[in-house]
């Protein structure tokens, strides 16, 4: 599976829904262009990457980390971090 990781950070507009963001994991087993349950899969991480929270997508788009809302990007090789996305 890729993973890619959004990091967002609240502005001073109100960006962010909640008091206190989260790190939200979305597990979609397919590529993230397309239709259907992709599309909405990449809007759902636009979203709450916009509210301020932190977004881990695990996925199998080997073309992830194209997405203008991906911080960091991981492949199948890539030794995975052992903590959270800072908020």
């Amino acid at each position: 599976a890729w993973l890619a990781t959004s990091i967002a950070t609240a502005t001073a507009s109100g960006t962010a829904a909640l008091d206190e963001p989260k790190h939200l994991v979305i597990v979609h087993g397919y590529i993230l262009s397309g239709t259907g349950s992709n599309i909405y899969s990449v809007n759902v991480a636009k979203i709450w990457k916009k509210q301020g929270h932190a977004v881990t997508v695990v996925c199998q788009d080997r073309d992830a980390h194209s997405y203008d809302f991906v911080d960091e990007f991981y492949g199948p090789k890539d030794t995975l971090p052992t903590t959270a996305p800072l908020l």
